[in-house]
């Protein structure tokens, strides 16, 4: 894996405040072993690690990383509906996960935490990350929208 993508990315992202506007980083731009389905649960985790790492390293004491996870959508209501990562990995839609930046105090990111709902670590046994369902349907869409957000507990 390349950090300095990711370094870059943080950088750019923090210097220019583009983080606000939810620039995001998606981990296949950062590897082409990440452009697989198969690798987008651990490959995002590996790039969300590696990304906190970095910004400790640079100093950017009020900021943190979270990785998001596009689910398919429905037009039903869908909850937590799998047991396990490959349950997870078999509702990933086409778009790779993305890392993305926020500060604690940020209510957009407050707000949605909020509004999601965190998922046992008995389902993903993924030890160092929480992580969140959130589902919603915005007025005119037909599905709704479902995501995982994942942060460093």
């Amino acid at each position: 894996m390349d950090n300095s993508i990711i370094m870059q990315w943080l950088v750019e992202t923090i210097k220019n405040d583009t983080w606000r506007n939810f620039d995001s980083l998606h981990i296949d731009d950062i590897d082409s072993k990440y452009e697989s389905k198969k690798n987008w649960l651990n490959g995002g985790i590996e790039c969300l690690h590696n990304a906190n790492k970095i910004i400790h390293q640079l100093s950017f004491k009020d900021k943190k990383i979270f990785l998001l996870l596009s689910l398919e959508g429905n037009s039903e209501k869908q909850g937590i509906n799998f047991n396990s990562s490959d349950e997870l990995e078999s509702q990933f839609d086409e778009t790779p996960p993305s890392l993305y930046v926020y500060e604690d105090s940020w209510s957009n990111f407050i707000d949605t935490l909020q509004q999601g709902h965190l998922i046992s670590k008995n389902i993903l046994n993924i030890d160092g990350f929480d992580f969140y369902h959130i589902e919603y349907k915005e007025e005119g869409d037909l599905e709704y929208r479902r995501s995982i957000i994942s942060v460093i507990d």
